[in-house]
């Protein structure tokens, strides 16, 4: 099953008012290029960077509409690389910064975007300097990564701060597991380009991170998330039966373990502290990702209740994305309640919110040989191959969707999602 284009949507109602409010919250001046490139106090290189333009560029997309600040944002990211074509400090092999490949994640991530949204080659060639120059001198170093517990800081932040100390090579996290997030980005690229060293490095990585044990390690939940994204990237570009099986116990794990009363999640495993949204955006995209893969019902109800009572719970009426208590648990209770520490995340959860919202309009419409599911019924006006799809709603508010379907130019089947429980379904 394919995930609608960004480009071939129109949408009305709720979701485009949030789309709209978070557009406008990542045009406020500490998105800007006079800010974003001096803005970490965390050390997190590329991060708050890569996050921005990755949001920026979706939005372009499905909005049609050009953002306001992005070329000024990519203009003075030409003057900040390093002599090796990625950002701050060269990373060392025997004291790597895992904090910067989280960062980077996000900057390879947005480049990538650019370049399928533009078509420009540069794009490319920023993110190769930073595949070359950064992650593959790394090839070697993912089974050295230090996870056991009594090596590692047990620090509750919000905004991981690097250690000093170096362990076994590494200069590491409170996230734990973060190094792992850029197997995503990795991963995309070798979809795109088809690098052997890199499919070869993300086998190096697939392979430590199959010996990590998220419990006794307490892996951040969206470090974890990530990864799997990686692993589900590869095999929807490739099938490969074993992989998969390996990337639904890892997310069955993360189902059972990780997640909150209301599928928010908690921020590392066993620590059930707070939400963030980052790893709520993971969640679901992963979840869509299994379902395109195995057509197996579970996962789209799992995307749908993890879209209405998380992601939109977690958005903040200024547009941005903020942390919750752990809802579920003895700290907190039954209900979900804000943190109101980390009302909104404006350093990550606010940009990756965007990729959220932007990766449920694509998938509320599946398409697939002669074949259209509707995953989520969300109001606008979608174009497919087959057909161009008009759906009007007010779901979940009402009970009541429809569906207008013409140009219609093959015989298709239909699959419509039921959310369960729904009594005297009636189609007309």
């Amino acid at each position: 099953m394919q995930a609608l284009d960004l480009n071939n949507i129109t949408l009305t109602g709720e979701l485009a008012f949030r789309l709209g409010r978070n557009y406008s919250r990542l045009e406020d001046p500490m998105y800007r290029a006079a800010e974003i490139f001096q803005a970490d106090k965390q050390g997190w290189p590329g991060d708050w960077e890569g996050r921005t333009i990755l949001a920026l560029c979706l939005h372009e997309r499905i909005s049609g509409r050009k953002a306001a600040f992005l070329d000024e944002i990519l203009e003075a990211l030409d003057t900040q690389w390093n002599e090796r074509g990625y950002l701050k400090g060269i990373c060392a092999p025997d004291a790597i910064n895992e904090q910067q490949l989280s960062g980077h994640n996000w900057l390879l991530r947005g480049l990538l975007e650019l370049y399928i949204s533009r078509d420009e080659e540069k794009y490319a060639k920023c993110a190769k300097r930073i595949v070359e120059n950064l992650y593959l001198s790394l090839s070697g170093r993912f089974p050295t990564y230090p996870t056991a517990r009594e090596k590692r800081t047990a620090n509750a932040e919000a905004a991981g701060h690097l250690g000093d100390e170096i362990i076994d090579g590494w200069r590491l996290s409170p996230d734990i597991g973060c190094a792992f997030i850029s197997m995503d980005a990795l991963a995309q690229y070798e979809t795109l380009f088809a690098d052997a060293r890199v499919r070869a490095l993300l086998s190096e990585m697939i392979a430590a991170f199959r010996q990590i044990d998220v419990e006794k390690s307490s892996l951040q939940t969206h470090a974890t998330l990530s990864a799997l994204r990686g692993i589900l990237r590869l095999c929807e570009a490739e099938p490969d039966e074993e992989l998969l099986a390996f990337a639904k116990e890892v997310f069955a794990h993360y189902v059972q373990y990780g997640m909150t009363a209301n599928y928010a999640n908690y921020n590392w495993f066993g620590r059930p502290y707070w939400t963030e949204p980052c790893a709520i955006v993971d969640s679901y995209m992963a979840s869509m990702a299994l379902f395109r893969l195995t057509q197996q019902s579970e996962y789209a109800v799992l995307a749908n209740r993890i879209y209405y009572n998380a992601l939109l719970a977690s958005q903040r009426p200024n547009g941005g994305f903020g942390c919750d208590l752990c809802s579920g648990t003895e700290q907190s209770g039954r209900f979900v309640q804000a943190n109101t520490d980390v009302y909104e995340a404006w350093w990550c959860c606010s940009m990756r919110g965007a990729e959220g919202l932007c990766s449920a309009a694509a998938n509320s419409i599946l398409t697939e040989d002669g074949q259209i599911w509707f995953v989520h019924y969300l109001p606008g006006h979608f174009h497919t191959e087959q057909a161009d799809i008009d759906v009007k709603t007010n779901y979940p508010h009402e009970n009541r969707v429809q569906l207008s379907l013409r140009g219609i130019r093959r015989e298709l089947q239909l699959h419509l999602y039921i959310p369960q429980g729904t009594k005297d379904v009636s189609v007309q």
